[in-house]
């Protein structure tokens, strides 16, 4: 409808009622206003109003009651225009040096005007003709979606070729990480990050492409971004990561930690009214060529206009810092704590020449993608099931999870895809109630069926006898997993009792408990049975005794606990062998000092190989040798990551160092056992760690806790550095200045800047020569000159 008729629509529409009429006669403003062109002449100025064109669907939006408040007029943008401070320009020749101390350690947002034209991609991204013929086979996950909704868009695999193909007509965004190097080629590095303490921070490039506008939800990173625009018009509003509970960040209704729950696209203020409180709060409408500055956990959300829309971001993490330590405070709470972090760091930064070419940063630094390591759609996706089987390839597994975090966490995984979980009926280390309420309410509001997940349950040593598993079984389904019908798996959790719990005197044995559940399987209450913590010798006693063989056997699997023996029988009997505690938790909550999972730095070097996690490693591993997985994380980036294990494989070489690690760690010494120190990594191959010849151990440089080396000949540099310096890693790591100058300088392995660049990098981040972190470096680094001038090549 046109203008002239809108006021009499809005008052028809609204009964009369004034203050109604009144609230939308100031969308009514909003709207004519932001049409308005005003024309210079010789004495004033003219209003010139443009022709613009109201649907009726348009004022529907704002009457409409059933998705919002009828109090929603506003876009966020124009909800907070008023309260709204533009972001700070800078000349886009800025030095790294200045851009690092006027900006990044201020965490102050900036925007450059016109660097992106520097980029080669700003020419050849936007030349649809080029992406086809250069990249057409690269593969990315495509959202489904282009706008806010309460819920998180689901994805689909497409190829550069299709989705060009499908995007002018359909509702698709790209946005998704580059891990193609030849696409890495085609991005120069802006002048401002030309240095290598920014270079070596960089940890994702992200390519963004839609056709028409898209609107994002107001939301917050875990990275500080580089946004760069290369075609249409972005409009970024951004809030200071401190103001979370203004964003209502922690309210149960965001789909996802790190979303808000407030749509930017018609704002209710009746439901969160704190929204108008938000402050400070910064805006930018960047053209092509832009680019904006994001620090770390600051809200922000862009809309987008132009056919196509491109845009480029850089994430870094120039100050490293551990969320999950944080992950049960409130959002304003963990990004205080990030400031204070932040605040310890030097508030000045020397740098060296750096790459210029993401292309050649992925040639120094293995965190990218190596050369002609393209992901296309010959690499398959992974299967739901295990070869043969009706039990997932991966499963979300429940411990760990408490409360409201749960229920979030739960239908956050949901939405990235998981689809099979692992539970137990015990409240205070596993959330099967929550579970079943999620699952529940999901099915009543037909956005699940029956068939579309995979629960396991188990049965507790409380509960054997042939009677009690069935009553116990029966009461999980009518309690926690409530709505159900049936479990689609229920494993034995244990032979026995632990030392802390009581068992009944009178109650049966495991055996019967197993004629207990062969029962409810006949009878369709449980799918699939299976036993979890078992011994071999059991199993095989199970195996000879039982009317039906069991399904799956669950135990403890990491690559310093590969539960050989356990694996070979399953392998003679067809039953799937599950892992869990797969990152070695289960280490530490058996008394050991440290993970050696985490500590392992022939991990590390493989997951820098790759440009994956140490944790995408371990669980890729273990797929490779035919363990089906169980994994689990409070952090929906971890859960995200969990998933992301069908675009690399692990070479033979890097197969068989890490069988090399079974039983080489000693729980109750926290380090490597004596069988490990004898026999080394297992005659594997040695991998990438290489150091210059002239990196000498002196003879006075340290040895590793002030005790000498072991006498251990070990089979390679490798193996001496998993054997002799993981403890001095985990010494390292509980100080951030040592674990962050060590993953910086870790790329410069291959020459003999290595130990100046560790060295300089401490001293330059604490202000004391004998620091606790300089002596947990110069142990470290002792460590690694030994193994490599000792067992190098």
């Amino acid at each position: 409808m046109r203008m002239s008729s809108w006021l009499g629509h809005l008052c028809l529409h609204s009964n009369w009622d004034f203050a109604e009429t009144i609230r939308k006669m100031k969308y009514f403003l909003t709207l004519l206003l932001s049409n308005l062109i005003f024309v210079p002449i010789t004495d004033g100025w003219i209003i010139s109003y443009l022709s613009v064109t109201v649907s009726s669907s348009d004022i529907n939006t704002v009457s409409n009651s059933s998705r919002v408040s009828q109090t929603a007029y506003h876009t966020l943008h124009d909800t907070l225009f008023s309260n709204s401070n533009t972001v700070p320009e800078a000349q886009s020749f800025s030095s790294p040096q200045n851009f690092y101390r006027s900006y990044v350690r201020q965490q102050t947002p900036v925007v450059f005007r016109g660097v992106a034209k520097s980029l080669i991609a700003f020419d050849l991204w936007t030349n649809v003709s080029y992406l086809r013929s250069h990249h057409g086979n690269a593969t990315f996950r495509v959202d489904e979606r282009k706008r806010f909704y309460d819920q998180l868009p689901s994805k689909k695999r497409m190829t550069m070729s299709q989705f060009l193909d499908a995007c002018e007509t359909e509702e698709l965004f790209l946005d998704a990480p580059i891990t193609v190097t030849s696409l890495l080629k085609d991005v120069t590095v802006p002048p401002m990050l030309q240095c290598d303490r920014f270079l070596q921070s960089l940890v994702a490039a992200h390519l963004l492409y839609a056709h028409g506008n898209t609107s994002s939800y107001l939301h917050r990173d875990g990275y500080d971004n580089l946004l760069m625009v290369l075609a249409g018009e972005k409009r970024v509003l951004l809030i200071n990561n401190t103001d979370s509970a203004a964003v209502y960040a922690d309210d149960p209704r965001a789909p996802l930690k790190g979303l808000s729950p407030i749509d930017p696209d018609a704002v209710d203020v009746d439901r969160f009214p704190a929204l108008l409180n938000a402050s400070p709060v910064f805006t930018a409408t960047l053209h092509a060529g832009d680019m904006v500055y994001v620090p770390m956990y600051w809200w922000h959300q862009v809309v987008s206009h132009g056919s196509p829309t491109i845009a480029l971001a850089l994430w870094s993490e120039m100050f490293p810092f551990d969320e999950e330590q944080y992950v049960n405070d409130t959002a304003a709470a963990t990004a205080r704590a990030f400031n204070a972090a932040v605040a310890t760091h030097p508030t000045a930064i020397q740098c060296q020449a750096g790459p210029v070419s993401l292309h050649q940063l992925a040639k120094h630094s293995p965190v990218w993608t190596d050369e002609d390591d393209v992901v296309t759609m010959d690499v398959e996706p992974l299967p739901r099931f295990m070869n043969g089987t009706a039990i997932p390839l991966v499963t979300l597994g429940t411990a760990r999870m408490h409360g409201t975090a749960a229920t979030a966490i739960l239908r956050t995984a949901l939405e990235l895809g998981y689809w099979a979980f692992d539970s137990a009926p015990l409240a205070d280390r596993y959330a099967q109630q929550e579970l079943g309420n999620v699952l529940t309410t999901m099915m009543s509001r037909g956005d699940l069926s029956r068939d579309d997940f995979f629960v396991t349950t188990k049965l507790q040593p409380q509960n054997h006898g042939y009677e009690q598993s069935m009553g116990a079984i029966n009461a999980i389904l009518a309690g926690d997993l409530h709505g159900l019908e049936f479990a689609d798996m229920v494993l034995i959790h244990d032979v026995d009792c632990d030392d802390d719990e009581s068992c009944p005197a009178d109650r049966g044995s495991w055996h019967e408990s197993w004629r207990g559940l062969e029962q409810l399987h006949r009878a369709g209450r449980v799918k699939h049975i299976g036993v979890s913590n078992f011994y071999p010798e059991e199993v095989e006693a199970l195996v000879k005794s039982a009317d039906i063989k069991p399904a799956v056997v669950q135990n403890r699997f990491d690559p310093f606990h590969q539960d050989k023996a356990m694996r070979r029988l399953c392998r003679q009997h067809g039953i799937v062998y599950q892992g869990y505690s797969l990152l070695g938790s289960a280490w530490t909550d058996d008394g050991a000092s440290h993970n050696p999972v985490f500590a392992s730095m022939a991990i590390r070097e493989i997951a820098h190989t790759h440009g994956k996690s140490p944790a995408q490693v371990v669980l890729r591993f273990a797929l490779q040798e035919n363990v089906a997985v169980v994994v689990g994380s409070n952090d929906a980036r971890h859960l995200a990551q969990d998933l992301m294990l069908d675009d690399f494989e692990l070479s033979e070489d890097e197969m068989e160092h890490l069988r090399g690690l079974d039983g080489t760690f000693d729980n109750k010494q926290g380090q490597p056992t004596e069988n490990a120190r004898n026999s080394g990594d297992g005659g594997s191959q040695r991998l990438h760690i290489n150091q210059a010849d002239d990196l000498k151990l002196t003879n006075d440089a340290p040895t590793p806790m002030g005790s000498p080396w072991s006498s251990t000949l070990h089979a390679s540099s490798d193996a001496c550095l998993d054997h002799e310096c993981e403890a001095l890693w985990s010494k390292c790591k509980a100080h951030p200045a040592c674990e962050l100058c060590e993953e910086s300088c870790v790329d410069h392995l291959e020459n003999a800047d290595y130990i100046a660049c560790s060295t300089a990098c401490v001293a330059d981040r604490t202000p004391e020569p004998n620091h606790p972190a300089v002596q947990a470096m110069r142990a470290l680094l002792a460590c690694f000159a030994y193994c490599e001038d000792t067992f190098g090549d």
